[in-house]
Parts: C-alpha cells; sequence; structure tokens
C-alpha cells in the first residue's frame, strides 16, 4: 500500500540555506520506509535564494512538488500586510500564509495524503496547515527546528503572549509534536502541557562517510555556515591564539581562522575589529554545501558556536562535523545539548574563556604538528546520527498517528 506524506516547508532544496537540509534529507529518505513525500514548498530560483543544488544531493528526480510563488503586491495587499503584522504579527507574513493554506487545500484536492508534517518555522505555516487537515480530518505532525525562547527585539517581547496563545490554540489538533532537542522538548511540553518528540538533526551520509585522507598543510581552524545567527562571539579565540603566538608556543605563520558562508563579512569585522591578529581571520564568503565538506574534511580543527542560556539550541551543523574526521572546537560552552553531543562522540570540546581556549588549542596544534591529529569516530557510531536513521523514526511516528503501520 502506498502512503503519502504532504511535507511543509518554507525552504527546501535548491535554497542553499541550512533550514532546507532537515525537510530535504527527510524527503529523500522517508520511501525507504514506505512514505511517499508530497512537498509544498516556495518557487527557489537562482535569483530569489543562496542557490544550491548540492544541499541535499541525489534526491530524487521524480519527486513531486508543489511550489508557492510571490507574486508583487498592489496597494491593498501591501496594505494588509502592515496591519496583520502590527495587529496580528504572529500571522505575518499574511501572504505566505495564504498562499500556503491555497496550495494545501489544491494538494488535497488531488492528491491522497495520508498524513501531513509541517516544520517551522516560519510560525504561520501552523495555521496554513492546522484548519485544513482538521476540516479533511487528515493527521498532522508539527515539527519545531526552533522555539521561542528570547525575544529579538522589544516589538517580539510585547506580543510574545499573542504569539504563545496562537501556538497553543493550532497544536490543539495536532496528532503530534516533534523537535530537534530535548532542550526544546522541555521548553515546549510545559508550553503545551503534552508529550514532545525529540527527533535531533542528522547527517546525510552519501556526504559525509568518507573523511578525508589529506593531513592538513596548515594548522587552519574553519567555521563552515552563518556567523550571525546567535550572534557567536569568537574573538576569545583571537585572544588565545595571539598570546600563544607572543609566548612562543605557536608560529604565527602555521595558524588561520577560515570562514566560509554568506553573509559573514560584517559580523567577522565587527567581532575582530582593531586586533592585533585580525590578519589571521580569512573570510572566503559563500560556497555550495559540497565545497563546505570538503573544506570541513581538509580542516585541521573544526569550529562551532555555543550558544548558553538557549536551551535546547542545536543546528544541523554540527552532526555533520561529527563525520568529518576532524576534532571539534565550540565556543563557547553551552552546558546543554552541544556538550553532551560532543562528549558521547569523543569528537570535540567546548571552551569558554581566554585560558580554557589557550589549553585545547594549544593542545590541538602539538598534535597536528607531531602528526597525530586525528578524531574518526568509528562508522557505527556516526550512523547514529544519520537523516537516513532520523526519516526512520519519523516513519514510525507517521506509522503511529495514522494507524498505517508498517
Amino acid at each position: 500500500m502506498t502512503k503519502k506524506v504532504l511535507i511543509v516547508a518554507e525552504n527546501f532544496p535548491p535554497n542553499g540555506v541550512t533550514s532546507s537540509r532537515r525537510p530535504g534529507e527527510m524527503a529523500k529518505y522517508l520511501p525507504n520506509f514506505g512514505w511517499t513525500p508530497i512537498v509544498i514548498t516556495s518557487k527557489w530560483r537562482p535569483d530569489n535564494c543562496n542557490y544550491d543544488p548540492s544541499i541535499v544531493p541525489n534526491i530524487q528526480e521524480d519527486l513531486v512538488k508543489y511550489e508557492t510563488e510571490s507574486s508583487k503586491p498592489h496597494a491593498f495587499q501591501k496594505l494588509t500586510e502592515q496591519v496583520i503584522r502590527v495587529l496580528q504579527p504572529q500571522r505575518h507574513p499574511y501572504s505566505r500564509l495564504k498562499s500556503t493554506q491555497k496550495k494545501i487545500e489544491y494538494v488535497l484536492k488531488n492528491e491522497k495524503i495520508d498524513a501531513i508534517w509541517v516544520t517551522v518555522p516560519p510560525f504561520n505555516l501552523l495555521e496554513a496547515t492546522s484548519i485544513i487537515a482538521s476540516k479533511k480530518k487528515i493527521p498532522w505532525i508539527a515539527d519545531f527546528r526552533d522555539a521561542w525562547q528570547f525575544a529579538p527585539n522589544q516589538f517580539v517581547r510585547l506580543t510574545m503572549a499573542s504569539r504563545l496563545k496562537y501556538e497553543r490554540e493550532l497544536l490543539m489538533s495536532a496528532a503530534a509534536i516533534t523537535t530537534v532537542s530535548t532542550g526544546f522538548a522541555e521548553t515546549l511540553q510545559k508550553r503545551h502541557n503534552r508529550l514532545i518528540q525529540t527527533i535531533p538533526h542528522g547527517f546525510d551520509p552519501e556526504l559525509n562517510l568518507n573523511t578525508s585522507n589529506e593531513y592538513p598543510e596548515i594548522f587552519n581552524i574553519v567555521f563552515t555556515g552563518g556567523a550571525v545567527l546567535g550572534k557567536p562571539n569568537f574573538r576569545p579565540l583571537l585572544d588565545a591564539i595571539g598570546k600563544l603566538i607572543q609566548d612562543g608556543k605557536i608560529i604565527e605563520e602555521k595558524i588561520r581562522i577560515d570562514f566560509f558562508g554568506a553573509g559573514n563579512s560584517v559580523a567577522l569585522a565587527r567581532m575582530f575589529e582593531n586586533h592585533k591578529y585580525a590578519n589571521l581571520v580569512k573570510d572566503y564568503g559563500p560556497i555550495p554545501r559540497i565545497k563546505a565538506i570538503e573544506n570541513q574534511r581538509k580542516a585541521a580543527i573544526l569550529l562551532a558556536a555555543g550558544h548558553p542560556g538557549a536551551k535546547g539550541v542545536i543546528t544541523s551543523k554540527i552532526f555533520e562535523y561529527i563525520t568529518a574526521g576532524r576534532p571539534i572546537l565550540s565556543i563557547p560552552k553551552d552546558n546543554d545539548c552541544i556538550d553532551e553531543l560532543l562528549e558521547k562522540t569523543n569528537c570535540g570540546v567546548s571552551c569558554t574563556t581566554t585560558e580554557e581556549i589557550k589549553i585545547a588549542v594549544l593542545e590541538l596544534y602539538k598534535k597536528w604538528e607531531s602528526g597525530e591529529l586525528s578524531n574518526i569516530p568509528s562508522s557505527e557510531q556516526v550512523l547514529l546520527y544519520s537523516s537516513h536513521a532520523r526519516a526512520k523514526e519519523l516513519a514510525n511516528l507517521l506509522n503511529e498517528v495514522t494507524g498505517l503501520g508498517k
């Protein structure tokens, strides 16, 4: 029996952003477990996104996608959008909500859908899904890649109560709720007083199981992706490196911090402004995901950002990092899921203070200098974090909420 799941996601391949990977990899691997995905997403083109077909390689060519496309709004639509943004910010952008809702209605008229999986943010996709799913009596699962925890500005702070009320009302009809970390699960469980299931991010095994045999010629510390979200601060790393250079412990010409990712220039300029060793920081800008993977494997060590105080925040990149065969340095300690993952996999260390970072960097530098720098976890350990395994978890949940079994 063919079982079909409708995946609703704002970002999806070939949009080369991190948030495209989770729905893209679920769509890629769900057929292995008896579920045929049909996708609703925005129409992504080279002119409207960081276009990167390699973001999820070898995704099925015959994948059925229904794409929404923004048209130029007329005056009344612009006015409506602004009114909604002020009075009902939880529904903003309203045009996306309505276009997605219409597309879901269209799909349900033309396809036999057994379940719906919607991944957020943007949070108004919950409304686009829940109303029509409830009306058609189709079980739906709400997946949270992020959750409201901190207000980024005063307007969000003032409107947080209405945002959370909106979320609670919409989720009452959800057959299940999933999220990416135990921290988020605890937050959502308290908020909604119901079981929240954790299906963490994963890595695509097609991209990551083969590590590089090339030994790094320079002690390069590599960060891939955006260095903006959560406002990470890596200045203590450069402070630590500077002190090690001044103490004669490492050679300046043999160390470098490399950033690969779109939109990092302003943040890096601010982060390392007027630093004596700012010349050691190199910003290479945006590159395709496959190139990011290659640079991860060629690195001496990999740099990650911790987010202390933001319970449950863990990006899919960290799972990609653990398969690269290189030690991970996370700054600062998050005392949460990232620290736990690095300890569990023995793939790296978290540091906060300049002194802690100095000790960690020097130890790794000495290993690199002696030709002994390696950190390749076992295949069995790595496979526990594959998106193939995550898709199996989602397929099992879909079987459960639909009663369709295997």
